[in-house]
């Protein structure tokens, strides 16, 4: 369990890094960048990978 913990908190600090980094870059504040990167960015690459995973199983029947 310990390993899992330990997984997450990388994964966590990296996308934290991230976003600070990405909120510099482009000169807005990190609530604007959030509302943006997670609720437009990544809402679009979910319903892309649905359309994938849909195209797939059409095909391979």
């Amino acid at each position: 369990m310990i390993d899992i913990e330990h997984i997450g908190l990388r994964l966590y600090l990296y996308g934290l890094d991230f976003c600070i980094n990405a909120c510099n870059l482009l000169g807005i504040d990190y609530i604007t960048f959030g509302s943006v990167f997670f609720g437009g960015v990544m809402n679009g690459v979910i319903l892309i990978l649905i359309g994938v995973n849909i195209f797939i199983k059409k095909k391979s029947s």
